[in-house]
């Protein structure tokens, strides 16, 4: 039986009211609120008139119960995306008219409980008192509907913002996807050149490429999906490039890497350093004495994350970037938009790339 009684469906426009006011809690409240503090103020008017404590309670209470429930059916018309969007010269008549509606309503309902329990004012008659009780809940209505409609807007401008906010987002995080398939490419094309060069004259050097390429891939492939990594898995990668690289050069090729703990937990775009330390690899190589001599650095301090990769060799100014570091570029906007900075120069018989980082990057997701 009880099942039964439980299972019964709500009848007529009970059930659509139930869903009504369960599906707008937060209105729900503010609205109990604004009627309450209303109601509250009814009170004190009616004391100061008729000083009653019990009387102007149970008015209060009235005041408020009413306009909570005119002002949920109000809702109702104002709800109409007719009246709703955008706010025109007709809806402010239609807030007026309804508020006035309401207010008549209101006040002869509480008039007419006074009337009946002879709870009148000796100072005005209940003539008086009817109006100015119109008058007041008019007013009150009004301030209501034009609160509702100005509400609705915020709302609805911060859900317009939100939604924009999340498409910009999105397709951030699609071309931060794009550039990342486009280094690796790049990446890939290099090392097999490197690789092939190497079978011929130095076949055990190759084999030594061909896995530390492989160890590099496994990590790409693992990490492919994630647009942010700690800084010590993009140290570790770059060495493992770098000790692919040194079993085709040799002694031509000297790489160290410098950091500290706290440093290495930093977050970091992934696969950011990649085309640092190709490039100089490949330029320091074509312009440096031998041997190459590669040096990696990474510190942080007051926020700021300080990454240099420095090789001996000349600076050659292209007369625009490569690949990678038009990539590189365009993913710094991206993560650290104002919060970046990114240089390229010689200094003495160095040439110096240096990453100024400042906070933690944004994600793109």
């Amino acid at each position: 039986m009880t099942g039964r009684i439980f299972s019964l469906k709500v009848p007529g426009v009970i059930g659509p009211l139930r869903n009504y006011v369960v599906h707008n809690p937060s209105f729900w409240i503010l609205n109990l609120g604004a009627w309450t503090a209303f109601g509250v103020l009814a009170a004190l008017a009616q004391f100061y008139y008729s000083p009653d404590i019990q009387v102007a309670l149970l008015l209060a209470l009235m005041q408020t119960l009413l306009a909570f429930g005119i002002s949920g059916l109000m809702r109702l018309a104002y709800r109409s995306p007719f009246w709703g969007d955008p706010f025109r010269v007709a809806t402010a008549a239609l807030v007026v008219a309804l508020s006035l509606v309401g207010g008549f309503l209101q006040a002869t309902l509480i008039q007419a409980f006074v009337y009946v329990h002879g709870w009148g004012s000796p100072y005005m008659s209940h003539e008086v008192a009817w109006l100015i009780r119109i008058k007041f809940t008019w007013l009150a209505y009004i301030s209501w509907g034009f609160g509702y409609f100005w509400l609705k807007a915020e709302v609805e401008a911060h859900l317009q913002r939100d939604s924009a906010r999340k498409a910009r987002d999105e397709a951030r995080n699609m071309e931060l996807q794009l550039l990342r398939s486009q280094l690796d490419p790049h990446f890939l094309f290099n090392s097999l050149n490197g690789i092939s060069a190497e079978v011929g004259p130095h076949p055990d050097a190759a084999v030594e490429m061909i896995d530390e390429l492989s160890d590099y891939l496994r990590y790409s492939l693992d990490h492919r999906k994630q647009v942010l990594a700690p800084l010590s898995a993009e140290l570790d990668t770059m060495d493992a490039y770098l000790r692919m690289e040194k079993a085709r050069f040799g002694d031509l090729l000297q790489a160290s890497v410098t950091s500290d703990d706290p440093t290495r937990h930093r977050q970091v775009p992934s696969f950011l350093l990649q085309p640092l330390v190709e490039n100089a690899v490949k330029h320091g190589l074509r312009d440096s004495s031998r041997p190459l001599k590669i040096d990696m650095r990474a510190t942080s301090s007051n926020g700021l994350l300080n990454i240099e990769v420095m090789n001996t060799g000349s600076l050659h100014v292209p007369s625009c970037d490569g690949v990678g570091l038009s990539t590189l570029r365009r993913r710094l906007d991206l993560h650290y938009p104002n919060r970046h900075s990114f240089s390229l120069t010689e200094d003495g018989s160095l040439v110096r790339a240096r990453l100024i980082l400042e906070g933690e990057p944004c994600s793109g997701s």
